[in-house]
């Protein structure tokens, strides 16, 4: 005896009215001055849950994405600002790039009542560079507050990650229009990935150690 049983789930896709104002000044060569904002009224969030069933009599407890009761909204802005140091003599081949963001929202995971998946309220960035001679070099640090994560699909692995301060370099040189080399070195810092459960800070999730690497390659061009 032999049955075939195909089962689908049906989601609603996410929905939103949304509204964005963005200013914009280019004070010179290069450099900009941005400001952004935007809400968003969200509808059909989709997340995942665990449910029990009972088909052909027999109990079960399915995991998959699913419709959230109620929508909610994600407000943020952004603020971005970059320029060559044109102002310094002999500063215009450096530079900065730098970018903040904010985000807030009620819109909530449906298990464990956290904050949805993947928002942190804050994220920022902050770059140095140069270029001249041939010489491309970046010294670029990122940083994230806290946020909801989840790792594989059960609705049960939501963890909350700490912050992380991340810090980058890359440099390049290009020898002549056909060859190229560069070196780049990722987490300089050797920061760990820091998780808690249950939304409670002592209750720790992960502690994981990547260690820094390093990369070095040639590019050539016909």
């Amino acid at each position: 005896n032999w049955a075939l049983r195909i089962g689908l789930d049906f989601q609603m896709p996410f929905e939103a009215t949304q509204f964005d104002l963005s200013y914009e000044w280019y004070f010179s060569k290069d450099s900009l001055f941005a400001l952004a904002g935007y809400y968003k009224n969200v509808a059909n969030y989709v997340g995942y849950a665990t449910r029990a069933e009972t088909i052909d009599g027999h109990p079960y407890t399915l995991t998959s994405p699913v419709n959230a009761s109620k929508g909610g909204h994600i407000a943020g802005t952004e603020l971005t600002f970059q320029t060559p140091f044109y102002f310094i003599p002999g500063g215009e081949h450096f530079g900065v790039y730098s970018n903040w963001a904010y985000v807030a929202s009620d819109l909530r995971e449906m298990s464990a009542n956290l904050p949805m998946n993947g928002l942190a309220k804050n994220t920022a960035t902050l770059d140095l560079w140069y270029s001249n001679h041939g010489i491309d070099a970046r010294l670029g640090t990122k940083y994230h507050s806290t946020y909801t994560a989840i790792y594989g699909w059960d609705d049960t692995a939501l963890v909350r990650v700490r912050p992380e301060t991340t810090m980058d370099f890359s440099i390049g040189y290009t020898i002549n229009k056909h060859v190229q080399v560069r070196f780049q070195a990722y987490n300089m810092l050797n920061t760990p990935l820091k998780t808690y459960e249950d939304n409670q800070i002592d209750r720790l999730g992960r502690w994981d150690y990547y260690g820094r690497s390093y990369l070095a390659d040639v590019t050539f061009r016909y």
